[in-house]
Protein backbone atom coordinates (compact mmCIF):
# COMPACT_ATOMS: atom_id res chain seq x y z
CA UNK A 1 0.00 0.00 0.00
CA UNK A 2 2.67 2.73 0.97
CA UNK A 3 4.32 1.72 -2.15
CA UNK A 4 1.41 2.86 -4.06
CA UNK A 5 1.05 6.14 -2.56
CA UNK A 6 5.03 7.03 -2.53
CA UNK A 7 4.64 5.85 -6.18
CA UNK A 8 1.16 7.03 -7.34
CA UNK A 9 -0.61 9.32 -5.29
CA UNK A 10 1.89 11.92 -3.89
CA UNK A 11 2.86 12.61 -7.13
CA UNK A 12 -0.22 13.78 -8.11
CA UNK A 13 -1.34 15.58 -5.51
CA UNK A 14 2.40 17.46 -5.71
CA UNK A 15 1.76 18.23 -9.46
CA UNK A 16 -2.19 19.23 -8.57
CA UNK A 17 -0.77 21.94 -5.65
CA UNK A 18 1.76 23.17 -8.06
CA UNK A 19 -0.61 24.12 -11.00
CA UNK A 20 -2.98 25.63 -8.70
CA UNK A 21 -0.38 27.87 -7.30
CA UNK A 22 0.63 28.73 -10.75
CA UNK A 23 -2.30 29.54 -11.85
CA UNK A 24 -3.49 32.13 -8.54
CA UNK A 25 0.21 33.44 -9.98
CA UNK A 26 -1.19 34.63 -13.06
CA UNK A 27 -4.75 35.78 -12.07
CA UNK A 28 -2.92 37.88 -9.25
CA UNK A 29 -0.51 39.77 -11.52
CA UNK A 30 -3.00 40.39 -14.06
CA UNK A 31 -5.33 41.95 -11.41
CA UNK A 32 -2.13 44.17 -10.05
CA UNK A 33 -1.48 45.73 -13.91
CA UNK A 34 -4.49 47.41 -14.02
CA UNK A 35 -5.10 51.12 -12.44
CA UNK A 36 -6.39 51.23 -8.91
CA UNK A 37 -9.79 53.24 -10.56
CA UNK A 38 -10.25 50.84 -13.56
CA UNK A 39 -13.76 49.21 -13.73
CA UNK A 40 -13.76 45.66 -15.80
CA UNK A 41 -17.18 45.19 -17.21
CA UNK A 42 -17.36 41.28 -19.21
CA UNK A 43 -19.84 41.50 -21.92
CA UNK A 44 -19.72 39.17 -24.84
CA UNK A 45 -16.47 38.17 -23.66
CA UNK A 46 -15.29 41.99 -24.27
CA UNK A 47 -13.18 43.57 -21.59
CA UNK A 48 -14.04 47.38 -21.57
CA UNK A 49 -11.22 49.74 -19.41
CA UNK A 50 -14.08 52.67 -18.73
CA UNK A 51 -13.38 54.98 -16.29
CA UNK A 52 -9.17 55.50 -16.45
CA UNK A 53 -9.58 56.16 -20.04
CA UNK A 54 -11.70 58.66 -20.05
CA UNK A 55 -9.68 60.66 -17.54
CA UNK A 56 -6.41 60.68 -19.08
CA UNK A 57 -8.34 61.64 -22.74
CA UNK A 58 -9.79 64.37 -20.97
CA UNK A 59 -6.79 65.73 -19.35
CA UNK A 60 -5.30 65.31 -22.51
CA UNK A 61 -7.17 67.88 -24.40
CA UNK A 62 -7.52 70.20 -21.70
CA UNK A 63 -3.61 70.59 -21.72
CA UNK A 64 -3.71 70.95 -25.05
CA UNK A 65 -6.00 73.47 -24.99
CA UNK A 66 -3.43 75.47 -22.42
CA UNK A 67 -0.93 75.16 -24.89
CA UNK A 68 -3.14 76.50 -27.86
CA UNK A 69 -3.78 79.30 -25.79
CA UNK A 70 0.08 80.52 -24.88
CA UNK A 71 0.90 79.99 -28.63
CA UNK A 72 -1.64 82.26 -29.42
CA UNK A 73 -0.69 84.61 -26.30
CA UNK A 74 2.83 84.13 -28.05
CA UNK A 75 1.52 85.55 -31.81
CA UNK A 76 1.59 82.12 -33.24
CA UNK A 77 -1.92 82.49 -34.62
CA UNK A 78 -1.90 80.17 -37.11
CA UNK A 79 -0.15 77.53 -35.21
CA UNK A 80 -2.90 78.17 -32.08
CA UNK A 81 -5.82 78.02 -34.57
CA UNK A 82 -4.84 74.74 -35.60
CA UNK A 83 -4.11 73.23 -32.36
CA UNK A 84 -7.72 74.65 -31.86
CA UNK A 85 -8.94 72.84 -34.79
CA UNK A 86 -7.57 69.20 -33.75
CA UNK A 87 -9.07 69.68 -30.06
CA UNK A 88 -12.50 70.21 -31.82
CA UNK A 89 -12.25 67.49 -34.26
CA UNK A 90 -12.09 65.28 -31.15
CA UNK A 91 -14.42 67.20 -29.00
CA UNK A 92 -16.90 69.43 -31.59
CA UNK A 93 -18.74 70.97 -28.44
CA UNK A 94 -15.38 72.38 -26.44
CA UNK A 95 -17.29 75.79 -27.07
CA UNK A 96 -14.06 77.77 -25.10
CA UNK A 97 -11.74 76.19 -27.77
CA UNK A 98 -14.19 77.56 -30.68
CA UNK A 99 -14.42 81.06 -28.99
CA UNK A 100 -10.37 81.10 -28.66
CA UNK A 101 -10.04 80.44 -32.36
CA UNK A 102 -12.58 82.84 -33.36
CA UNK A 103 -10.27 85.55 -30.82
CA UNK A 104 -7.17 83.93 -32.55
CA UNK A 105 -8.59 84.28 -36.21
CA UNK A 106 -9.12 87.92 -35.22
CA UNK A 107 -5.91 88.40 -33.83
CA UNK A 108 -4.81 87.51 -37.44
CA UNK A 109 -7.35 89.92 -38.77
CA UNK A 110 -9.17 86.61 -40.42
CA UNK A 111 -12.36 88.78 -39.94
CA UNK A 112 -14.63 86.55 -41.22
CA UNK A 113 -13.47 83.04 -40.07
CA UNK A 114 -13.62 85.01 -36.67
CA UNK A 115 -17.40 85.65 -36.80
CA UNK A 116 -18.02 82.40 -37.95
CA UNK A 117 -16.21 80.30 -35.48
CA UNK A 118 -18.02 82.91 -32.69
CA UNK A 119 -21.52 82.48 -34.33
CA UNK A 120 -21.60 78.94 -33.89
CA UNK A 121 -21.45 79.11 -29.99
CA UNK A 122 -23.85 81.45 -30.36
CA UNK A 123 -26.05 79.33 -32.12
CA UNK A 124 -25.45 76.58 -29.76
CA UNK A 125 -25.64 78.30 -26.57
CA UNK A 126 -27.81 81.25 -27.41
CA UNK A 127 -27.22 82.59 -23.74
CA UNK A 128 -23.53 82.50 -23.70
CA UNK A 129 -22.10 85.77 -22.63
CA UNK A 130 -18.55 85.10 -23.29
CA UNK A 131 -19.24 84.36 -27.10
CA UNK A 132 -20.98 88.26 -27.33
CA UNK A 133 -18.10 89.66 -25.78
CA UNK A 134 -15.76 87.86 -27.97
CA UNK A 135 -17.73 88.73 -31.11
CA UNK A 136 -18.13 92.46 -30.00
CA UNK A 137 -14.72 92.57 -29.68
CA UNK A 138 -14.35 91.38 -33.66
CA UNK A 139 -16.95 93.94 -34.12
CA UNK A 140 -14.51 96.80 -32.43
CA UNK A 141 -11.17 95.56 -34.18
CA UNK A 142 -12.54 95.57 -37.42
CA UNK A 143 -13.89 98.73 -37.28
CA UNK A 144 -17.40 97.75 -37.60
CA UNK A 145 -19.26 99.30 -34.64
CA UNK A 146 -22.74 98.67 -35.60
CA UNK A 147 -21.92 94.98 -35.37
CA UNK A 148 -20.48 95.71 -32.25
CA UNK A 149 -23.32 97.61 -30.57
CA UNK A 150 -25.67 95.42 -31.83
CA UNK A 151 -24.43 92.50 -30.36
CA UNK A 152 -22.82 93.74 -27.06
CA UNK A 153 -26.67 95.23 -26.69
CA UNK A 154 -27.66 91.23 -27.05
CA UNK A 155 -25.35 90.43 -24.61
CA UNK A 156 -26.92 92.81 -22.37
CA UNK A 157 -30.51 91.34 -22.56
CA UNK A 158 -28.67 88.45 -21.19
CA UNK A 159 -26.34 89.68 -18.54
CA UNK A 160 -27.47 93.46 -17.65
CA UNK A 161 -24.56 94.14 -15.61
CA UNK A 162 -21.57 92.75 -17.13
CA UNK A 163 -19.11 94.96 -16.77
CA UNK A 164 -17.29 94.34 -20.03
CA UNK A 165 -20.09 94.56 -22.48
CA UNK A 166 -20.87 97.54 -21.07
CA UNK A 167 -17.00 98.98 -21.55
CA UNK A 168 -17.32 97.49 -25.23
CA UNK A 169 -20.90 99.21 -26.02
CA UNK A 170 -19.58 102.64 -25.00
CA UNK A 171 -16.27 101.81 -27.38
CA UNK A 172 -18.49 101.10 -30.07
CA UNK A 173 -20.86 104.35 -29.51
CA UNK A 174 -17.18 106.30 -29.46
CA UNK A 175 -16.61 104.96 -32.91
CA UNK A 176 -20.01 105.67 -34.26
CA UNK A 177 -19.51 109.54 -32.85
CA UNK A 178 -21.69 109.18 -30.05
CA UNK A 179 -19.77 110.68 -27.30
CA UNK A 180 -22.91 111.37 -25.52
CA UNK A 181 -24.50 107.79 -25.44
CA UNK A 182 -20.79 106.69 -24.50
CA UNK A 183 -20.32 108.72 -21.47
CA UNK A 184 -23.94 107.58 -20.23
CA UNK A 185 -22.89 103.92 -20.68
CA UNK A 186 -20.12 104.51 -18.63
CA UNK A 187 -21.29 106.51 -16.09
CA UNK A 188 -24.50 103.35 -15.34
CA UNK A 189 -21.19 100.99 -15.27
CA UNK A 190 -19.38 103.55 -12.99
CA UNK A 191 -22.42 103.21 -10.51
CA UNK A 192 -22.16 99.12 -10.47
CA UNK A 193 -18.40 99.23 -10.31
CA UNK A 194 -16.61 102.49 -8.81
CA UNK A 195 -13.40 101.15 -9.47
CA UNK A 196 -13.21 99.90 -13.26
CA UNK A 197 -10.05 101.97 -13.70
CA UNK A 198 -10.49 101.34 -17.82
CA UNK A 199 -13.77 102.72 -17.29
CA UNK A 200 -13.13 106.23 -15.47
CA UNK A 201 -10.07 106.83 -17.95
CA UNK A 202 -12.82 106.84 -20.76
CA UNK A 203 -14.95 108.73 -19.10
CA UNK A 204 -12.38 110.86 -18.38
CA UNK A 205 -10.82 111.32 -22.00
CA UNK A 206 -14.70 111.42 -23.62
CA UNK A 207 -15.67 114.51 -20.92
CA UNK A 208 -12.34 116.28 -22.56
CA UNK A 209 -13.81 115.88 -25.91
CA UNK A 210 -17.04 117.60 -25.08
CA UNK A 211 -15.29 120.35 -24.06
CA UNK A 212 -15.54 121.97 -28.05
CA UNK A 213 -13.46 125.30 -27.66
CA UNK A 214 -10.44 127.16 -27.03
CA UNK A 215 -8.33 129.76 -27.23
CA UNK A 216 -4.88 129.39 -28.04
CA UNK A 217 -2.27 132.22 -28.18
CA UNK A 218 1.25 131.41 -29.87
CA UNK A 219 4.90 132.97 -29.64
CA UNK A 220 7.70 132.21 -31.62
CA UNK A 221 11.57 133.96 -31.53
CA UNK A 222 14.36 132.83 -34.46
CA UNK A 223 17.69 134.10 -33.67
CA UNK A 224 20.62 133.96 -35.58
CA UNK A 225 24.14 133.71 -35.66
CA UNK A 226 25.12 136.21 -37.64
CA UNK A 227 23.36 138.62 -40.92
CA UNK A 228 20.17 138.82 -39.50
CA UNK A 229 17.70 140.14 -36.93
CA UNK A 230 15.66 138.09 -34.89
CA UNK A 231 12.34 137.27 -36.64
CA UNK A 232 9.14 137.14 -34.78
CA UNK A 233 5.96 135.56 -34.87
CA UNK A 234 2.59 135.97 -32.95
CA UNK A 235 0.18 133.82 -33.44
CA UNK A 236 -3.64 133.72 -31.91
CA UNK A 237 -6.33 131.12 -33.07
CA UNK A 238 -9.99 130.19 -31.86
CA UNK A 239 -10.95 126.52 -32.33
CA UNK A 240 -14.49 125.33 -32.36
CA UNK A 241 -15.78 121.76 -32.75
CA UNK A 242 -19.21 120.39 -34.21
CA UNK A 243 -20.81 117.61 -33.53
CA UNK A 244 -17.21 115.67 -32.39
CA UNK A 245 -16.95 115.06 -35.80
CA UNK A 246 -16.09 118.63 -37.46
CA UNK A 247 -13.82 121.01 -36.33
CA UNK A 248 -12.85 124.16 -37.35
CA UNK A 249 -9.51 126.57 -36.36
CA UNK A 250 -9.64 130.63 -37.23
CA UNK A 251 -5.97 131.75 -37.14
CA UNK A 252 -4.07 134.85 -37.32
CA UNK A 253 -0.51 135.07 -37.85
CA UNK A 254 1.34 138.70 -36.65
CA UNK A 255 5.05 138.71 -38.06
CA UNK A 256 7.84 140.92 -37.82
CA UNK A 257 10.40 140.16 -40.20
CA UNK A 258 12.68 141.60 -42.71
CA UNK A 259 12.48 144.62 -41.31
CA UNK A 260 8.94 144.24 -41.90
CA UNK A 261 5.41 143.54 -40.65
CA UNK A 262 2.62 141.82 -41.67
CA UNK A 263 -0.38 139.71 -41.35
CA UNK A 264 -1.76 136.05 -42.99
CA UNK A 265 -4.93 134.72 -41.89
CA UNK A 266 -5.78 130.83 -42.18
CA UNK A 267 -8.96 128.25 -41.34
CA UNK A 268 -8.11 125.02 -40.51
CA UNK A 269 -10.33 122.15 -40.97
CA UNK A 270 -10.90 118.35 -39.33
CA UNK A 271 -13.40 115.96 -40.32
CA UNK A 272 -13.69 112.76 -38.63
CA UNK A 273 -14.91 110.34 -41.90
CA UNK A 274 -15.11 107.00 -39.59
CA UNK A 275 -13.14 105.74 -36.43
CA UNK A 276 -9.44 105.79 -37.54
CA UNK A 277 -9.75 108.22 -40.46
CA UNK A 278 -10.14 111.97 -41.10
CA UNK A 279 -9.25 114.66 -43.58
CA UNK A 280 -7.02 117.83 -42.84
CA UNK A 281 -7.58 121.08 -45.17
CA UNK A 282 -6.16 124.67 -45.11
CA UNK A 283 -6.65 127.86 -46.66
CA UNK A 284 -5.29 130.87 -45.95
CA UNK A 285 -4.51 134.48 -47.07
CA UNK A 286 -2.40 137.74 -46.44
CA UNK A 287 -1.51 140.98 -48.13
CA UNK A 288 1.82 141.31 -46.74
CA UNK A 289 4.85 139.92 -48.88
CA UNK A 290 6.25 138.31 -46.02
CA UNK A 291 3.57 135.40 -46.04
CA UNK A 292 2.78 133.62 -48.96
CA UNK A 293 -0.51 135.63 -50.94
CA UNK A 294 -1.97 132.89 -50.94
CA UNK A 295 -1.74 129.27 -50.08
CA UNK A 296 -4.06 125.82 -48.98
CA UNK A 297 -3.66 122.45 -48.65
CA UNK A 298 -5.17 119.11 -47.63
CA UNK A 299 -4.12 115.52 -46.25
CA UNK A 300 -6.33 112.38 -45.76
CA UNK A 301 -4.94 110.60 -42.32
CA UNK A 302 -5.53 106.84 -42.08
CA UNK A 303 -5.44 104.16 -39.07
CA UNK A 304 -3.66 100.93 -40.62
CA UNK A 305 -3.19 97.33 -38.77
CA UNK A 306 -0.67 96.75 -36.08
CA UNK A 307 -0.02 100.25 -35.09
CA UNK A 308 0.62 101.68 -37.80
CA UNK A 309 -0.88 104.86 -39.45
CA UNK A 310 0.21 106.78 -42.85
CA UNK A 311 -1.02 110.01 -44.73
CA UNK A 312 -0.96 111.86 -48.21
CA UNK A 313 -1.68 115.21 -49.11
CA UNK A 314 -0.04 118.41 -50.79
CA UNK A 315 0.42 122.34 -49.80
CA UNK A 316 0.89 124.90 -52.54
CA UNK A 317 1.81 128.32 -52.00
CA UNK A 318 2.11 131.58 -54.25
CA UNK A 319 4.27 134.03 -53.28
CA UNK A 320 4.64 137.18 -54.23
CA UNK A 321 7.34 140.30 -53.87
CA UNK A 322 8.31 143.31 -55.92
CA UNK A 323 10.73 141.16 -57.29
CA UNK A 324 9.23 137.96 -58.71
CA UNK A 325 6.59 135.31 -58.43
CA UNK A 326 6.89 132.15 -57.26
CA UNK A 327 4.27 129.18 -57.13
CA UNK A 328 5.39 126.15 -55.01
CA UNK A 329 3.27 122.57 -54.94
CA UNK A 330 4.43 120.81 -52.54
CA UNK A 331 3.61 117.00 -52.19
CA UNK A 332 3.75 115.02 -48.32
CA UNK A 333 2.39 112.26 -46.48
CA UNK A 334 3.57 110.51 -43.48
CA UNK A 335 4.03 107.30 -41.81
CA UNK A 336 3.98 106.18 -38.28
CA UNK A 337 4.35 103.57 -35.95
CA UNK A 338 3.20 103.36 -32.28
CA UNK A 339 5.05 100.81 -30.03
CA UNK A 340 3.97 100.74 -26.14
CA UNK A 341 3.60 104.58 -25.24
CA UNK A 342 5.53 105.88 -27.85
CA UNK A 343 4.87 106.80 -31.68
CA UNK A 344 7.50 107.06 -34.71
CA UNK A 345 7.19 108.91 -37.64
CA UNK A 346 8.36 109.85 -40.86
CA UNK A 347 7.49 112.88 -43.02
CA UNK A 348 8.87 113.77 -46.62
CA UNK A 349 8.00 117.04 -48.53
CA UNK A 350 8.49 117.21 -51.93
CA UNK A 351 8.45 120.83 -53.84
CA UNK A 352 7.91 121.29 -57.40
CA UNK A 353 8.27 124.49 -59.41
CA UNK A 354 9.25 126.32 -62.59
CA UNK A 355 12.48 127.00 -60.95
CA UNK A 356 13.08 123.24 -60.18
CA UNK A 357 12.77 120.45 -57.48
CA UNK A 358 13.40 120.23 -53.98
CA UNK A 359 13.40 117.37 -50.86
CA UNK A 360 13.21 117.98 -47.26
CA UNK A 361 12.54 115.10 -44.54
CA UNK A 362 11.73 114.61 -40.94
CA UNK A 363 11.59 111.90 -38.65
CA UNK A 364 9.67 112.00 -35.27
CA UNK A 365 9.96 110.41 -31.64
CA UNK A 366 6.96 111.39 -29.45
CA UNK A 367 6.87 109.56 -25.77
CA UNK A 368 3.27 110.02 -24.32
CA UNK A 369 2.55 110.56 -20.82
CA UNK A 370 -0.12 110.38 -18.63
CA UNK A 371 -2.32 110.54 -22.00
CA UNK A 372 -2.40 111.53 -25.38
CA UNK A 373 -2.37 115.32 -24.42
CA UNK A 374 0.65 115.27 -22.35
CA UNK A 375 3.92 113.94 -24.27
CA UNK A 376 7.48 115.17 -25.67
CA UNK A 377 8.50 114.84 -29.05
CA UNK A 378 11.84 114.67 -30.73
CA UNK A 379 12.42 115.74 -34.25
CA UNK A 380 15.34 115.81 -36.74
CA UNK A 381 15.37 117.03 -40.70
CA UNK A 382 17.07 117.55 -43.20
CA UNK A 383 16.76 118.61 -46.45
CA UNK A 384 15.31 122.25 -49.07
CA UNK A 385 12.67 122.92 -46.60
CA UNK A 386 9.46 124.96 -48.75
CA UNK A 387 8.87 127.24 -45.36
CA UNK A 388 12.49 128.60 -45.33
CA UNK A 389 11.68 131.87 -45.90
CA UNK A 390 13.45 133.54 -42.95
CA UNK A 391 16.82 135.21 -45.01
CA UNK A 392 14.98 137.72 -47.62
CA UNK A 393 12.10 138.46 -49.95
CA UNK A 394 13.94 135.76 -53.19
CA UNK A 395 11.46 133.32 -52.66
CA UNK A 396 12.39 132.06 -56.05
CA UNK A 397 15.94 130.78 -54.46
CA UNK A 398 15.21 130.30 -50.40
CA UNK A 399 13.08 127.10 -50.88
CA UNK A 400 16.17 124.91 -52.65
CA UNK A 401 18.56 126.53 -49.70
CA UNK A 402 20.16 122.95 -47.34
CA UNK A 403 18.31 123.12 -44.30
CA UNK A 404 19.21 120.70 -40.96
CA UNK A 405 17.10 121.09 -37.85
CA UNK A 406 16.48 119.21 -34.55
CA UNK A 407 14.09 119.88 -32.08
CA UNK A 408 12.11 119.15 -28.79
CA UNK A 409 8.61 119.98 -28.10
CA UNK A 410 6.61 119.30 -25.04
CA UNK A 411 2.88 119.61 -24.18
CA UNK A 412 1.56 119.60 -20.93
CA UNK A 413 -2.32 119.96 -19.56
CA UNK A 414 -3.66 121.45 -16.27
CA UNK A 415 -6.56 120.68 -14.91
CA UNK A 416 -8.03 119.54 -18.35
CA UNK A 417 -8.78 123.05 -19.38
CA UNK A 418 -5.40 124.69 -19.62
CA UNK A 419 -2.47 123.55 -22.18
CA UNK A 420 0.88 124.53 -21.81
CA UNK A 421 3.30 124.17 -25.18
CA UNK A 422 7.14 124.99 -25.64
CA UNK A 423 9.70 123.86 -27.77
CA UNK A 424 13.57 124.65 -29.02
CA UNK A 425 15.41 124.15 -31.90
CA UNK A 426 18.54 124.17 -33.40
CA UNK A 427 18.95 124.83 -37.08
CA UNK A 428 21.47 125.40 -39.55
CA UNK A 429 20.69 127.08 -42.90
CA UNK A 430 22.37 127.34 -46.28
CA UNK A 431 22.79 131.35 -46.79
CA UNK A 432 21.11 132.65 -50.15
CA UNK A 433 23.57 134.40 -50.95
CA UNK A 434 26.60 132.16 -50.90
CA UNK A 435 25.55 128.51 -51.73
CA UNK A 436 28.04 125.98 -49.32
CA UNK A 437 27.96 128.40 -46.55
CA UNK A 438 25.60 128.50 -43.79
CA UNK A 439 24.31 130.17 -40.66
CA UNK A 440 22.96 128.67 -37.32
CA UNK A 441 20.16 129.77 -35.17
CA UNK A 442 18.07 128.93 -32.17
CA UNK A 443 14.27 129.33 -32.19
CA UNK A 444 12.24 129.22 -29.34
CA UNK A 445 8.33 128.20 -29.28
CA UNK A 446 5.91 128.77 -26.56
CA UNK A 447 2.14 128.43 -26.45
CA UNK A 448 -0.68 128.69 -24.11
CA UNK A 449 -4.71 127.02 -24.54
CA UNK A 450 -7.56 127.49 -22.47
CA UNK A 451 -10.39 124.83 -23.18
CA UNK A 452 -13.94 125.98 -23.10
Amino acid sequence: MLPFLYKYILPIAFLLVFISEHSLSQDTSKINLLPKDSVIVAKDSAVVKDTAAVKIDTASIDYRFKVAIQTGFDGKYSKSIAMCKRILKEKPDYHEVRLFMGRAYAWDHQWENAKKEISKVIEKEPKNVDAYNAITDVGLWSLIPEMALEKANKGLTIDSVNQDLMLKKAKALEQLGDIDGAIVTLEKLLKINPENLEAQEMLARLKQLTIKNYIGVYYTLEAFSRYYEPRHLVSVEFKHTFNYATTLIARTNFGNRFGRKGLQYELDLYRNLRKGMYVYANIGYSPSIIFPLFSNGAELYKALKRGFDCSVGYRYMLFKSPYNTLRLTILTGSLGKYHNTYWFGFKPYLTFSSKGFAQYYMLMARKYLEDTYNHLTLSIAYGASPYNTSQNLQFDRLYNLKTQRIGLAYQKTFDKIYVLLAGVSLERQELNFQKGDYIASVIFDLGFRVRF
